[in-house]
């Protein structure tokens, strides 16, 4: 059997395109913010405007959640979100958002609707790469589970079964 280059044009090559761009996307992503590696720092400014760092969380399992108020499984997210930030309040656990909105307005509307109470970073600080683009996350909502020392100990891509994130949380705390 002999394996010939495809044609220059062919049906499935932008399909492939995308496939192989996703691919190098993932395995660069697993070896800068893979399981077991450092968690980069993060800094910029919450939704308030006021300056935030991720590693003033250090010493505490936290659960960075990539969310945003146009993404409904994100919003579907919150309520189980909320669940561990609530049950662990005594407990060194923080919920940490990193939030996509563009439009103030439909923000607000969306933390006063959904009793959103954790810090979230600004996915956009400025000029600098947006912070979704700078982590390659794969889509909204996106999960990381850092523990204590700042190490990232698990990531869901898409909407995570709370069952699975309570469990690994409870785990590390």
């Amino acid at each position: 059997l002999e394996c010939k280059d495809p044609p220059k044009d062919y049906f499935d090559q932008n399909v492939e395109q995308i496939l192989l761009t996703r691919a190098q996307t993932e395995i660069e992503e697993i070896g800068s913010r893979g399981l077991g590696k450092p968690a980069p720092e993060l800094i910029g400014e919450d939704l308030d405007g006021k300056p935030m760092k991720l590693s003033d969380f250090r010493g505490k399992v936290v659960l960075v959640s990539f969310w945003a108020t146009w993404c409904g499984p994100c919003m579907r997210m919150i309520p189980h979100e909320k669940a561990p930030e609530e049950r662990l309040k005594d407990k060194p656990f923080a919920l940490v958002g990193v939030n996509g909105d563009i439009e103030p307005e439909e923000l607000k509307k969306g933390i006063e609707k959904h009793g959103i109470s954790w810090r979230s970073f600004k996915n956009k600080q400025g000029d600098k790469t947006e912070i979704s683009e700078e982590w390659k996350i794969p889509g909204w909502p996106t999960l990381y589970l850092i523990d204590r020392e700042g190490i990232i100990r698990k990531r869901w891509a898409g909407a995570a079964l709370p069952e699975a994130f309570n469990s690994e949380i409870d785990q590390l705390i």
